[in-house]
């Protein structure tokens, strides 16, 4: 069975990179197209359970949460904003608050 297999397999794929019909493929090399059709079908199922259901282990990435970045506070003023982690630096807040108050818009 297995080397009918290999056999057809090999058909298949001859067949295939001819760009011809079954029929005219199977009468140029004289294969009944009843036969062919069998293994044709046998060999697509069998390329769609591959795709469905495939043999190689899957592979992972890790995923990584970075929705706490900015879950401290998000202060807007005119259009601009500053957001904070919850870890932020006083010091360089109480700075930007500084920097920010010169400016009249």
């Amino acid at each position: 069975m297995i080397k009918n297999s290999i056999i057809w397999e090999k058909r298949y794929q001859e067949w295939k990179a001819s760009g011809i019909n079954i029929s005219k493929w199977c009468r140029e090399n004289e294969i009944p197209l009843s036969s062919f059709s069998y293994w044709k079908r046998k060999f697509e199922k069998r390329s769609l359970d591959k795709q469905i259901n495939p043999t190689t282990k899957p592979s992972f990435i890790e995923l990584s949460d970075n929705s706490n970045i900015y879950s401290g506070i998000s202060i807007t003023v005119k259009g601009m904003t500053l957001n904070l982690s919850k870890s932020f630096d006083q010091q360089t807040f109480y700075d930007c608050l500084q920097v920010l108050g010169r400016f009249s818009c």
